[in-house]
């Protein structure tokens, strides 16, 4: 994040089918048919993420969980949220943006 500037937001697409199987998440991208998996540091990260949360929303929640520092587990969020994203099964959001215009 930019000095100043707002934080992205990360949303988990509605339509991916998500469910646990054992400790372990399984994905499924109804749009494209692509299987994927989360072990439960990645499904807790996921399920932060049904609605707009910050990195550290996401984050906190690792560290909550798991009773991991910040330092050890941002890293290892990050990289899973880039991975996430480049799949196409989350979408990164200004602040501005995944808060609506609130204007009518």
């Amino acid at each position: 994040m930019a000095p100043g500037g707002a934080e992205p937001h990360y949303l988990a697409r509605a339509d991916v089918v998500a469910s646990d199987i054992g400790g372990h998440w399984a994905l499924l991208d109804l749009e494209t048919s692509l299987y994927y998996t989360l072990n439960a540091t990645g499904a807790e990260v996921w399920n932060a993420m049904q609605s707009p949360a910050p990195l550290s929303r996401l984050i906190s929640a690792v560290t909550t969980t798991f009773s991991v520092s910040e330092d050890l587990c941002r890293p290892d969020v990050e990289a899973l949220l880039q991975d996430l994203v480049s799949a196409g099964l989350v979408t990164r959001t200004s602040q501005a943006a995944s808060q609506g215009n609130a204007q009518g």
